[in-house]
């Protein structure tokens, strides 16, 4: 019998997530999904981690169980009503079914803590576990692009 799905709980990231998420982020698995699957050294990670902490367009997420333990991100960088998801598991809950409840939850947060109306995602189209979990939730590809419309 399959574990039940635990409940998810969506955090901002803080500075000592950093190296953490470039190890998750540099992992074979999640970089072969990537439309850029180059390793990324820390010194540019960090740089870059730094700045989208204190940007207000950008919302760095961790998703985390119920028992604390994170399980993936998700990035939305918004502009006015618009904003562009970008989200993958840690590498160890790959395959588990947690993207889904993961990606509504986050979906939830921004709703509750922004005005943004319309979500977009790019994903590799070789990427059929993402496709599906996109469309699990109500996107819908427009133009090759994944749109769900929050109103």
């Amino acid at each position: 019998m399959p574990e039940p799905i635990p409940s998810i709980r969506i955090r901002r990231a803080v500075l000592s997530d950093c190296d953490t998420m470039l190890v998750w982020r540099n992992h074979p698995e999640t970089r072969r999904f990537f439309f850029n699957p180059d390793l990324i050294d820390m010194e540019t990670h960090r740089k870059w981690f730094s700045t989208s902490l204190v940007s207000p367009t950008r919302h760095m997420l961790v998703a985390e169980d119920d028992r604390g333990e994170s399980i993936g991100i998700v990035r939305f960088d918004v502009i006015g009503e618009r904003a562009e998801v970008d989200i993958y598991l840690v590498p160890k809950h790959r395959g588990t079914g947690l993207g889904v409840p993961m990606l509504t939850a986050a979906i939830e947060w921004l709703k509750e803590n922004t005005e943004v109306k319309r979500l977009s995602a790019d994903v590799v189209p070789a990427n059929q576990s993402s496709l599906r979990m996109f469309a699990a939730v109500g996107f819908g590809i427009v133009s090759q692009r994944l749109i769900l419309e929050l109103a």
